[in-house]
Formats: structure tokens, C-alpha cells, sequence
């Protein structure tokens, strides 16, 4: 695979997906993810800021996100800054949905702090102090709120708390400490780091014997257990080491494992290495994800650098050459039924290129 030419196609099939400044989740139309996701925009752009640093390309894009971003914080709405969507107009989306989502606040504003940074690197000052500090606060602000609050998952379907939640606010809120030290150097951040260790331990509370939990509900009760959300989080934080040395790396190797055992006894042949969201899921009869498995696959390359384990790298590059072979045109979808070796759900998912993109990162 041609690392270069695929990182490429990715940001061509992004930018596809963008219609009048406004990222679709999915052109589909059944299901209709014809919306703005805060979470999915955020691991989007995340993708197109990526790539911006190494080809200064993509200016404008990285322009709108700021400035939509920007008016829908201050977009009224049923759950403020947690509201998970937004329509194609900007407008709140008011019907019925799983909300608040917190997770959506901490990955823009791990964006915010990196546009902060390269921007002011450059001397763009008063975009930085102006704009882009004040999305950074008002989304600190939402979480040191709501941290300690149920939630949605990410998959829009549990609510109470959930390790990928609690991660990328840790990632966030710890970013956030190193930050605004450089910004503000009499800035007194012990209050942050108070925050930061309880944030830590609610995460550790995940930790079994059994693997990662993925959510507890309200009452503390386990309701989920090793979904592949938990490798999400790990790859959504860039490998931070705070919480793999925290949760430590057998515990995510257990639930990847897990999850990849479950796929595999499902289908009656080899799922090279494909998963989905987690066992029995009921969306369109739960079958494999493009993102879920490329998360396993970003996991797999990160223990082969890191151990120098072969086996590791070779079950990457299963799963990379399945999801590359999925469409001549790289037109993928959601999801992916082996059994009948058809793309399902939404189409040319945005999300999917996002995770590719970093998947092809992590073999440069």
C-alpha cells in the first residue's frame, strides 16, 4: 500500500463529504446521517489539521471548522454544549435523541488546543486570544461541570458512564493543564490537577479482571463489558501514556482480543481480524465496522512498534488490505456484512477516513 496516496484519498473522500462548509457524518440518506456530528467532526478535522501541518493545503477548511464550531457553541440548545448534533443549517436538532453526549466538547477542544498552538506559532495572535482561546474555556468550563454527570456513549445508545467518555476528558482537561501554563504563566493550575486525579480514578474504575468495562449505568452497575470502543479511546488520545500505564496495556490487549474471538466464532469464516461494535449488536444485525476494526488495527501497529512483536503487524495489515479491497473507489460504508459480502448501513461513511488516515500514520 502506498502510505502517501492513501493518506491522500482519505482527506479526497473527507472533503467529499463537505457540503457548503458543513461536514456530513454520511451523504446517506437511509439512515440519514445527513447531520453534524461535534464528535465525528472533531475526529475529522482532526485528520485535516493532521494534514494541513504537512501539506499547508487545507487552510480553509480548518477556517470553517473554527468558525462553525464556534456559532454552534453559541447555538441554544436541549443539552448545551453535550447536544451530539446539529443540522445541515446550523440549526439545533430538537427531536428525540440519546443527550447529552460529553465527549463531543473534549475532542474539539484537544483541536482547539493544537490550532492554538500552530497558529500562534505563525503569530496569528488575535485568531488565537480571540477565537479560539475562547472555544478552548467554554469547553473546559462544560466538562469540569459535567465530568462527575451521566452521559451517552459515543454509540448514541447507553446512558450513564462510559470509559471512552472519561478518557477523552482526561486527554482534554490534562492538554488543557499544559496549555494554558504556556498561556498564562502566573496561572495557578493546582485546582486542574485536583481534577485530573479524580478524573483518573473514575477511569480506573473500568479496570477488571475480565478486561475493560465500557459503560456503567447510573447505579454503578456494570453495562457493558469489552466493546470496541475502549480501543477507540486508547487511539483517540494518541497512545497517552498516563492512561496505558494507568489501565495498562494487557488490559486494552485483553479487550481487543476478546472482541476479535467474539467476530471471529460469529461468522463462519475467517473474519481477518474484522470487528464490530461489540457482540449481539442489534444495529442492521450487528456486523462488522470499518472503524472499529482499523481501531484494532492502529492498536495492533502501536504494540508491534512498541514490542517488536511481528504477529502484531501481520494482523494489522489482515484487516488494512480487507478494508482497502472493500471498494475499487474507496467508497466505504459503515458497515460490512462478510456473510454476504456486501457494504450496509450508511455510505461512505466520514468517520471511516479518519481512521484510516491514522491508520496510515502509524505505518510511516
Amino acid at each position: 500500500m502506498d502510505v502517501t496516496k492513501t493518506k491522500e484519498i482519505c482527506i479526497k473522500k473527507i472533503k467529499e463529504n463537505i457540503f457548503y462548509n458543513i461536514l456530513y457524518a454520511s451523504p446517506s440518506y437511509s439512515p440519514n446521517y445527513r447531520y453534524y456530528w461535534i464528535r465525528d467532526a472533531a475526529l475529522v478535522y482532526r485528520t485535516i489539521i493532521e494534514e494541513h501541518k504537512r501539506t499547508n493545503l487545507y487552510l480553509s477548511e480548518i477556517m470553517n471548522y473554527i468558525e462553525t464550531e464556534s456559532e454552534l457553541q453559541n447555538t441554544d440548545t436541549l443539552t448545551g454544549l453535550g447536544e451530539p448534533k446539529f443540522n445541515p443549517d446550523k440549526s439545533a436538532f430538537n427531536e428525540p435523541w440519546g443527550r447529552p453526549q460529553n465527549d463531543g466538547p473534549a475532542l474539539r477542544g484537544l483541536n482547539m488546543i493544537n490550532l492554538y498552538n500552530y497558529f500562534y506559532s505563525m503569530g496569528w495572535y488575535t485568531l488565537c486570544n480571540n477565537v479560539i482561546l475562547s472555544i478552548i474555556e467554554k469547553d473546559l468550563d462544560y466538562i469540569v461541570r459535567n465530568y462527575n454527570c451521566p452521559s451517552f456513549d459515543l454509540w448514541e445508545e447507553l446512558y450513564g458512564w462510559h470509559f471512552y467518555t472519561r478518557v477523552v476528558q482526561f486527554k482534554f482537561v490534562k492538554e488543557y493543564s499544559n496549555f494554558i501554563n504556556k498561556v498564562y504563566k502566573d496561572y495557578n493550575y493546582n485546582w486542574i490537577n485536583n481534577i485530573l486525579d479524580d478524573m483518573l480514578m473514575k477511569i480506573n474504575h473500568h479496570k477488571s479482571d475480565s478486561g475493560i468495562i465500557s459503560s456503567f449505568d447510573i447505579y454503578g452497575n456494570i453495562q457493558k463489558l469489552n466493546d470496541t470502543s475502549v480501543i477507540l479511546a486508547l487511539t483517540h488520545i494518541d497512545f497517552d501514556k498516563s492512561i496505558l500505564y494507568s489501565i495498562g496495556l494487557g488490559n486494552f490487549k485483553k479487550s481487543a482480543e476478546t472482541i476479535t474471538n467474539e467476530f471471529k466464532q460469529r461468522y463462519k469464516d475467517d473474519t481477518y481480524g474484522m470487528v464490530g461494535r461489540y457482540i449481539n449488536d442489534k444495529y442492521y444485525n450487528g456486523h462488522i465496522w470499518i472503524i472499529c476494526s482499523l481501531s484494532i488495527a492502529q492498536f495492533y501497529l502501536y504494540i508491534y512498534k512498541t514490542e517488536n512483536n511481528i504477529n502484531y503487524k501481520n494482523s494489522s495489515n489482515k484487516i488494512i488490505d480487507f478494508v482497502m479491497n472493500i471498494n475499487k473507489n474507496m467508497d466505504i460504508a459503515e458497515q460490512y456484512d462478510i456473510d454476504n459480502s456486501e457494504q450496509i448501513s450508511a455510505e461512505k461513511l466520514t468517520w471511516n477516513y479518519s481512521e484510516l488516515y491514522f491508520t496510515c500514520k502509524l505505518l510511516e
